[in-house]
């Protein structure tokens, strides 16, 4: 039987810390949250991008993988996701920015983790805004793709099995 960690606790070489269980999206199985807490895995000064070019794809709340994935496949530069995606930790090279609802589950069950400044999600707003996240306090808005703010890695844990929940 695999061992789960609690929420908020490392988890022993993958990378971070379990922020939770995720709902899939699109038929696509449940996952465990992890959030880097290794430098390699934070910047605190990085551009979204691509200011006023709408990157299709890139507006779900839930599915920050897609999200990255559809940024990086863009023309354009994509300063936050391209961090994000570059991330390797303990062996992992899967890391991603996380969409809107993945990181009000890691300001629900994780905040003590981030310091209280604006972190930019995977999920654009339109071709000149993007959502991010508060820390101080989980509220979220959208701000200009052109300012900088803080990005914190992110990567998913699939479960071989549910019986281990």
């Amino acid at each position: 039987m695999q061992v789960i960690p609690k929420i908020g606790e490392q988890w022993p070489a993958q990378g971070g810390v379990n922020a939770g269980l995720m709902r899939g999206v699109d038929g696509k199985p449940d996952y465990f949250l992890i959030i880097s807490i290794d430098p390699a895995g934070k910047n605190d000064d990085l551009e979204w991008g691509a200011y006023g070019e709408e990157v299709e794809g890139a507006n779900c709340e839930f599915d920050g993988l897609k999200n990255t994935t559809d940024l990086l496949k863009a023309e354009t530069s994509h300063p936050a996701a391209e961090f994000a995606a570059g991330v390797i930790i303990e062996g992992h090279n899967d890391f991603y920015l996380p969409a809107r609802r993945e990181q009000s589950l890691m300001y629900a069950n994780c905040p003590e983790l981030f310091e209280s400044k604006w972190h930019w999600c995977s999920t654009q707003s339109s071709a000149h805004s993007a959502w991010l996240t508060y820390f101080e306090d989980g509220n979220q808005g959208i701000l200009s793709k052109y300012r900088s703010y803080a990005v914190r890695a992110v990567r998913r844990y699939y479960p071989l099995s549910n019986s281990a929940i």
